[in-house]
Formats: C-alpha cells, sequence, structure tokens
C-alpha cells in the first residue's frame, strides 16, 4: 500500500482554510476551499464548512483510488506560525506551553496563544535554572482540529501531524531520515559522522514566500518565514535586500541557539526575472545568500514546485518507515474513533468481569448454605447417637462411651476438611484480565483493518471471531494474543465460512493452561 501526505494550506494567518493537497508515490490530488464571496457566511460558519468539504473531498479521493483509509502524514503549512523564545524553568512540553501562554498573557495576545499548538524544538537552552530559554514553534491549530475531526468522523485515521518546518527538516536535512531514502548506496556503504552538524533549508514558495529552518538530525532547531513580492502573474519575486535581511534574522538566532549551519541548502522555483530587471535568477539567489551568510557551503536545487517535491520526498521517507518523531504531539495524539471504541471495550470488559465475578460470589454462596446445612446433619447425628449410646446398658462403661465419642469426632473433623477441598478445574479463571488484554491487542492501533466478530471468553474455552481483509493478518493477530495473553493457550486460526465485501471470517481458538504449565 503506498503512503499518503496530505498538506493543509491556509489563510487569514491560519484560521480558515485554503486548499488541501493529497499525495501518494505516483498520485496526486488537489481542493481548493470556496471563497466566501460578499460575505455570504459568517466567519466562524464558512471555516466549518470548508473543513466539512475537505473531508468529504479526501474520503472520496481516498474511495475513488480504492486506497487504504489512512493517511500517514498531515502537514500545515506555517501561516501564522511563529518560532521564538521563553524562559522556562523545564523543557517539558506542558512548561514550554504554560510559559509561551504566560508570556502571550503578558503581551495582550492571550487568544493567540490558547489557540496554537506549541512544541519545543531541538535545541540547546541557553542559561540554567529558572533562567533557562527554550525554542519552540507556535502553530495555529482551530482549523486542523476541525479538520481532524472531520477525517475521524469519517473512519480516516491520520497516524502524524507535523508542520511544514518539521517537514523540510525532516526530507531535506542531510543528516536526517530523507537523506537514507535518497541515497542509492546503502548506509553501510558512507561514511556517518558520529556528530550531526546543523544545517539550514531555504524553501521559496511560488506563492511568493520565504520558508527556511535549522535542523540537525532532521529535527528543527530554529525556523522562520516572510513574504515576498509577487508579479501580476502570481510569480514571487526575489529582491537583493530579501537576502539580507534573511541573513540578519539569521544572526539573531545564531546569537540565541549558539550555533551556525555551515552547509545551506537552497529550493527554489523557476524565477522569471524578464518582467522584473531588479529580480533575482536561481543563481543569483545562491550568489546573494553567500554574501549575506559567508563561509557556508551554498547547495542550489531548482524545483517547478518545491512545496509539492518536498511533499513526494515525505511520501518516500513514510514508504521506507525510517521516521519515529510525532511531529506536533498534541494534534498527533488527539482523541478520536479510536479511543472511543477502547473505552466501550473497557466498559464491556468491565460489565463482563463484575458478571463474573458476581455469578462466582452466588455459587460460592450456596456451595457454603449447602456445607453448613450438612454440619448440621452431622452434629445432629452425632447427638442422636450420643443419646442412644447413654440409653444401651452394654455401651454405659467409661471405656466404651470415649472410644465412640472419639470416633465421631474424627468423622466429624474428617467431613469438614473435605469441604474445603476445591480441584484445580473449580479455581476461579481471571476471565476480566485475559478480556482486557484482548482488547488491548485489538485496539493497538496496527490493527485498524480488523473488525472483531465475536469475543467469547469463557470457564472452560475462549474463541475470537474476526474480518480481515488477507489472512496473513490473522496470523499476524494470532502472535499478538499469544504474546499478551500468559494464562491462555491459543491455536492458528481457522477460516469460516462466510465472506463480507473483501473481508473473510477467521477464529481463533484458546484453552485454559493449567497452573503447572503457567510461567
Amino acid at each position: 500500500m503506498s503512503a499518503r501526505v496530505c498538506y493543509l494550506s491556509r489563510t487569514d494567518r491560519g484560521d480558515a482554510l485554503a486548499g488541501v493537497r493529497l499525495v501518494g508515490e505516483h498520485t496526486e490530488d488537489s481542493w481548493r476551499a470556496p471563497v466566501n464571496h460578499g460575505g455570504e457566511f459568517e466567519a466562524v460558519e464558512h471555516v466549518r464548512l470548508g473543513t466539512h468539504a475537505a473531508g468529504e473531498w479526501v474520503a472520496n479521493a481516498l474511495r475513488a483510488g480504492r486506497r487504504r483509509r489512512s493517511i500517514d502524514t498531515v502537514c500545515v503549512d506555517v501561516d501564522g506560525s511563529s518560532c521564538t523564545w521563553v524562559t522556562s524553568p523545564s523543557e517539558r512540553r506542558t512548561m514550554v506551553a504554560a510559559a509561551y501562554a504566560q508570556a502571550e498573557e503578558r503581551e495582550g495576545q492571550a487568544t493567540s496563544a490558547g489557540l496554537s499548538t506549541v512544541e519545543p524544538m531541538s535545541s540547546v537552552p541557553a542559561g540554567t535554572g529558572a533562567e533557562r530559554r527554550v525554542g519552540l514553534m507556535a502553530v495555529p491549530d482551530s482549523v486542523t482540529r476541525l479538520f481532524l475531526d472531520e477525517l475521524d468522523r469519517r473512519g480516516i485515521a491520520v497516524r502524524r501531524v507535523c508542520s511544514l518546518w518539521q517537514l523540510i527538516a525532516e526530507v531535506w536535512d542531510p543528516s536526517g531520515p530523507g537523506a537514507d531514502v535518497a541515497h542509492t548506496r546503502l548506509r553501510e556503504d558512507r561514511i556517518v559522522a558520529e556528530e550531526a552538524p546543523a544545517s539550514a533549508v531555504v524553501l521559496v514558495e511560488p506563492c511568493g514566500r520565504l520558508v527556511w529552518v535549522w535542523s540537525a538530525s532532521g529535527k528543527p532547531i530554529a525556523g522562520g518565514s516572510m513574504r515576498l513580492r509577487a508579479s501580476a502573474e502570481g510569480q514571487c519575486l526575489l529582491k537583493p535586500w530579501d537576502m539580507a535581511r534573511l541573513g540578519t534574522e539569521w544572526l539573531a538566532w545564531s546569537a540565541q541557539t549558539g550555533c551556525a549551519p555551515r552547509r545551506v541548502l537552497v529550493i527554489v522555483p523557476p524565477l522569471d526575472t524578464e518582467g522584473d530587471p531588479g529580480g533575482l535568477s536561481a543563481a543569483e539567489v545562491g550568489e546573494h545568500l553567500g554574501r549575506a551568510w559567508p563561509n557556508a557551503s551554498i547547495d542550489l536545487a531548482v524545483e517547478a514546485d518545491p512545496v509539492g517535491e518536498t511533499l513526494a520526498r515525505a511520501v518516500r521517507v513514510a514508504e521506507a518507515g525510517t521516521v519515529q518523531d510525532e511531529g506536533l504531539v498534541a494534534l498527533t495524539r488527539r482523541p478520536g474513533r479510536t479511543h472511543r471504541s477502547m473505552y466501550r471495550w473497557w466498559a464491556a470488559a468491565l460489565l463482563a468481569g463484575a458478571g463474573t465475578l458476581g455469578a462466582m460470589a452466588t455459587s460460592l454462596y450456596r456451595r457454603a448454605g449447602t456445607i453448613e446445612s450438612q454440619l448440621g446433619m452431622i452434629e445432629d447425628r452425632q447427638r442422636e447417637i450420643l443419646r442412644e449410646s447413654a440409653s444401651h446398658q452394654d455401651l454405659a462403661s467409661e471405656m466404651e462411651f470415649p472410644r465412640r465419642l472419639e470416633t465421631l469426632r474424627n468423622e466429624a473433623k474428617g467431613r469438614r476438611a473435605s469441604r474445603v477441598r476445591v480441584s484445580d478445574s473449580d479455581l476461579p479463571k481471571p476471565i476480566l484480565a485475559e478480556l482486557l488484554n484482548v482488547a488491548f491487542a485489538l485496539e493497538g492501533g496496527q490493527y485498524d483493518e480488523i473488525e472483531p466478530k465475536l469475543i467469547e471468553l469463557g470457564p472452560l474455552a475462549c474463541r475470537v471471531e474476526i474480518w480481515v481483509p488477507e489472512g496473513t493478518l490473522a496470523y499476524d493477530f494470532q502472535e499478538s494474543l499469544v504474546a499478551a495473553c500468559e494464562v491462555i493457550e491459543w491455536s492458528e486460526p481457522a477460516a469460516s465460512t462466510g465472506r463480507r465485501d473483501v473481508l473473510l471470517p477467521y477464529t481463533i481458538s484458546g484453552v485454559w493452561k493449567s497452573p503447572d504449565s503457567r510461567p
């Protein structure tokens, strides 16, 4: 299955959706948000309708191409986003977000801080203790959250959400995961440094925006963006002072981070300088950037669509499975349908466990009543025998009576001891714990294509019936059950009769292990 990367372009400083791009290994689809002509809708209603239409379009695009209903990465553009520094007592994500919110509140911008996802950057903080300064990126996320909810409502899973800064660092950094995918030789054939130096990537969008990021090992250290002039035809125009402004901004960040990139990669679209005598060509962009940032090697790449090439490289990186970073963690871990399903399974498991415990308590109560009645009958019989023995003259001797009494006491003692003996088969089974293990194995995230049909755990045998698109997935799920369940021995999956669309039925049976064979 081909990986999918979805790119969200926004306007109004990140508060409105402008368009969506869905890129695969060999396909690319795009959608533009409708324009609110003459204020036909209110701003909030227009955003809601736009995200709803975008979610419907993505669902139709995946359905039309018969692609899997999941997206590996949702990338958010940098419109309205900012990279800055805050004073924080810790580098933890929650502490940095709280420090940023307090700083914004002091500056009278608490509203934007509350609607932004704050992610610390992998930088070395300046200072120690209470004076520690930590770099962060703040990305407006209101539109992104609405879009993720629309995808979740349609059953489309999103594995990761990241910013364009993080994606650029990931796929273009020579020391990042994208570099290994781009090379044709194996990793062991190359000389790899023990420490990855800082690199800079400058990406120029044809719409008239320059995005830059510093990174090490594919993780951003600093980032920023600036608007560029555009021609009447909609092409961006680069001026010498744009490169000088970029160099000045880099000097400020170098003073904050204490590092300076020695390798710079510039990705620009074809620049037409005929209509603008003062505009820079692609080669002149690299030359002026070298003057603004001397003693650094400048690599230049001309791409018709720099953002599209970045997304295509991200697809290849996702296919290789070399990315472990969660991107914008708050958006990546946003609760969705999987979490709600897990809560329902937990509730069902608790109800089943409560019912099992109630049945066991009732059975034990009835058994205790039976034993108590038997003890009463034995005591009554003992008193009757004593009365009969006392009435017989042949048993009236002092030697015969103690012997009969001791015999009766031993008989009563033996029967009392027998009432507490319970065989191993009568011991209660840990049904609740194993039902939770089956639920966790089923809802762990890696088997989102499996649909449960029946889960039955009884005191004698166990059975799990599932729908799967292919048989190998049933065997993989059976191995997960074997690893998760310690007291149930699961057999290999057996195909069942019946078929539902493209799903096949499989049954996995299990038996309770004996106490001697348990670990």
